[in-house]
């Protein structure tokens, strides 16, 4: 078991353990309503817990506006829900710190962690950029789920090669939100301001999932199926009766992972037709007698403070399920807010364009400072493992030649990783 750490939320002494965020510990202790919508009072629960959705708001030691999926639990630390509009307080003062390097990646999942490797192994200095505590990204998500735990295993071996290289400097709980492509890029780590000139800069930020649309989707205990993977990972469970709605194999996914951790499916709701499924999925979850009712919909989560059934359209027929929690999964579209910041020109590095394929050369557009950009992953397009670490690598070598100049040993290895991408895909 992991250390207990006492804290205090809302005057009341709670114990989280250790690896927690404030947002897991409180729903470890039974809290479900974190906050409230800011004009009709409605309860908000945790949708993501990954400090997208606002949900999590926390005032926490005496700082407003906290995101508590994304606040470390300490020993003593204090905590107060927001019931209300928080009144302007002053905040601590940042320090800023600048650091050089040749390249700056942000994002530390498989796309980003293999590029910083390569670039790294060329010989060049690099910085990467993560938002969350530890590495992993994506790969960390994985290990709650039984049919690819190996994904936990290989974030580890990752870290650990990136740890034992002296020009990588890991800048972990640092979220970056200025790239502009004429000047530093710029992170927020606690009360630091980092700011990183470089070079080049890999953009490998991952995916966002997309919420699915329906009556009262803001209802506490609706959550993200990623969301619901973060909860298995701490031993939690999102509910003990579940309806799990998708558009997407990955939602097929989560249902089997839920069943694993031993939750009750009380249905599987796909959007789609069966023929547009692919995968084991739909198999293990039948023989688990949760299969998916294929052509369906959610209509409504049903509860006041909290879910407490959902009402799933077949048609024009409607099924009620009891349940206390609703798991969705709309799919994922790339998380590319970085890459359409504006240049010092006026216009945007990519515009309502594709971003530059990484799979034909050149592999990264020049920014209004001569800055080069590379977006890999799924930051550029959805895809599996396989395509992510290869496109990772690839930019961090090509890094190195466009920073270093030819070097044939260099460019051999570039084209080898690039012959191993075929219509964009990893073989």
């Amino acid at each position: 078991m992991s250390e207990p750490l006492a804290f205090v939320f809302d005057g009341r002494a709670l114990q989280g353990r250790a690896g927690d965020s404030v947002a897991t510990a409180l729903y470890s202790a039974g809290l479900r309503a974190f906050s409230h919508s800011p004009k009709l009072r409605r309860p908000r629960g945790p949708l993501c817990l990954a400090g997208r959705c606002g949900n999590c708001l926390m005032t926490v030691d005496g700082r407003p506006n906290q995101r508590t999926c994304r606040t470390d639990l300490r020993a003593g630390i204090a905590v107060e829900s927001e019931r209300r509009s928080p009144a302007a307080r002053s905040g601590a003062a940042f320090t800023r710190v600048t650091r050089h390097a040749d390249v700056v990646v942000i994002g530390g999942g498989p796309a980003g962690m293999s590029a910083a490797l390569a670039a790294a192994r060329a010989g060049l200095e690099v910085t990467l950029l993560e938002a969350d505590g530890a590495l992993g990204g994506g790969l960390a998500l994985e290990g709650a789920m039984a049919t690819t735990a190996e994904g936990r295993d290989l974030a580890r071996a990752l870290a650990l090669e990136l740890g034992a290289l002296g020009n990588v400097h890991i800048a972990l709980g640092a979220e970056c939100f200025a790239c502009y492509g004429t000047g530093p890029v710029c992170a927020r780590q606690g009360d630091t301001l980092l700011e990183v000139d470089a070079r080049a800069v890999i953009v490998a930020t991952g995916a966002h999932e997309q919420p699915l649309l329906f009556e009262n989707n803001d209802l506490p205990g609706v959550f993200l199926s990623t969301a619901a993977l973060r909860l298995l990972d701490r031993g939690l469970r999102p509910g003990a009766r579940v309806v799990v709605a998708t558009v997407a194999d990955f939602g097929l996914t989560v249902a089997s992972a839920l069943l694993e951790a031993g939750v009750q499916i009380r249905a599987v709701v796909d959007g789609r037709e069966e023929a547009h499924a692919s995968g084991p999925e739909v198999g293990r979850l039948r023989a688990r007698g949760a299969g998916p009712m294929f052509g369906a919909r959610v209509a409504r989560a049903d509860g006041t403070s909290a879910v407490e059934a959902v009402t799933v359209a077949v048609g024009s027929v409607e099924h009620r399920h009891e349940a206390d929690a609703l798991v969705t999964c709309g799919g994922f579209r790339p998380a590319g807010e970085l890459c359409a910041q504006a240049t010092g020109a006026g216009e945007f590095v990519l515009e309502t364009a594709t971003p530059p394929s990484i799979a034909t050369p050149p592999g990264f557009v020049t920014t209004a400072d001569g800055t080069r950009l590379f977006v890999v992953g799924n930051a550029a397009s959805i895809g599996d493992l396989r395509r992510a670490q290869r496109e990772g690598t690839i930019a961090g070598i090509e890094a190195a030649l466009a920073l270093r100049g030819p070097a044939p040993a260099v460019q051999a290895q570039l084209d080898e990783q690039r012959a191993g991408l075929v219509d964009g895909r990893a073989r």
